[in-house]
């Protein structure tokens, strides 16, 4: 799995790297299928 285009993987003690949020432009967002995808507005 992808975060932001990187791989997601667990660190010292199965944490979760830092997640940096991506910003989004106000619009239409197309999302691919098979895809888990977090979108907060």
């Amino acid at each position: 799995m992808t975060l932001n285009g990187r791989l997601l993987t667990p660190g010292a003690n199965n944490a979760l790297p830092e997640l940096v949020p991506v910003l989004q432009r106000a619009g239409t967002v197309e999302l691919a299928p098979g895809t888990c995808t977090f979108l907060v507005l």
